[in-house]
């Protein structure tokens, strides 16, 4: 069935001319409410398979390729269309060779204080500093790329379309800079830009040992002048500011579809970076696409249903 076969059609004049013609309203929507689905068609879940499309699984699951819409209808992450539907092993390694090629380098920013211990800025911070669009080079390496993203929070600047190997592995430092700005920072940690951190959390552990929780957050560092330590060793990348864990998230329990709108790689297993975890940007976007092949589906005996108050609804 062609999707848009029996959406009703609007007069619009295309052409600015005063005369109006009869076409597709393809802005009209119909979306079901969450309760009411539940109750009234009873859905399940399937996993979608390595490869699979749209009509596929509708083949699969009614006998018939006319139903493929349905999927993109009661998904919320497929409302935005085909490009959000779980990609294929091949597919998805494409898309993280090609979206993450190059190297995130991070920082380690400390506060620079005056006489009377207000910080008056921070030694290798990247705020403030560099131009997107700069060809970055390592001072060391002789590595260059050019600038596509500033992440002030996790310290790292994102540079693709590389030559060479960027230096930092919080042991072995190098100077980067920026060829336009002249801005410059000692680097602290280099990773090929899909293994970088994505995420970092830290486990929550029970009495028993297990962990039922984890601590997410986005930032590496809380902007607060009272040191932690100097030491280094509580969980902190840097010796001056202790790691912020803003957001708490549940594991996931992946027999209860509502709480499948939590982090999607809530149960992954993470890198470590003295002492402190981190989900990589290659982690997190296998874990999402993992996610999305967990199809919300009408089931077969009630589709027939769904398909008529569907194109009745959307002809009103």
């Amino acid at each position: 069935m062609n999707y848009f076969k029996f959406f009703p059609k609007i007069e619009y004049d295309i052409n600015r001319t005063g005369t109006t013609q009869d076409i597709v309203d393809i802005y009209r929507q119909v979306r079901p409410i969450g309760d009411r689905l539940d109750e009234q068609y009873t859905y399940t879940t399937y996993d979608v398979q390595d490869g699979e499309r749209p009509d596929i699984v509708s083949q699969r699951l009614y006998g018939t390729t006319k139903y493929y819409w349905t999927f993109f209808v009661v998904n919320d992450f497929l409302h935005d269309g085909y490009k959000l539907w779980p990609m294929s092993t091949r597919m998805l390694e494409d898309y993280i060779e090609k979206e993450f090629n190059g190297w995130a380098v991070a920082s380690n920013p400390r506060p620079n204080t005056d006489s009377d211990g207000i910080v008056i800025g921070h030694t290798d911070s990247i705020a403030g500093r560099f131009e997107l669009g700069e060809t970055i080079t390592g001072g060391t390496s002789g590595a260059t790329g050019t600038l596509i993203k500033k992440d002030i929070d996790k310290n790292q600047l994102i540079i693709q379309d590389t030559t060479g190997s960027f230096i930092g592995d919080g042991n072995t430092f190098e100077i980067i800079t920026g060829g336009t700005s002249n801005d410059s920072v000692q680097s602290y940690r280099a990773w090929k830009y899909a293994e970088a951190p994505h995420r970092y959390y830290k486990n929550v552990i029970d009495a028993n040992g297990v962990t039922y929780q984890r601590e997410f957050s986005n930032i590496v560092f809380t902007e607060s002048p009272d040191a932690v330590n100097t030491s280094n060793n509580n969980n902190t990348i840097t010796n001056e500011y202790e790691a912020l864990y803003a957001n708490r998230e549940g594991l996931v329990d992946e027999t209860n579809i509502p709480q499948r709108a939590q982090l999607a790689e809530a149960d992954a297993t993470g890198a470590s970076e003295n002492g402190l975890q981190y989900i990589s940007n290659r982690q997190h976007i296998i874990a999402l696409n993992d996610q999305r092949s967990k199809l919300r589906v009408i089931r077969p005996e009630n589709i027939e249903q769904f398909y008529n108050d569907y194109l009745e609804l959307i002809n009103e």
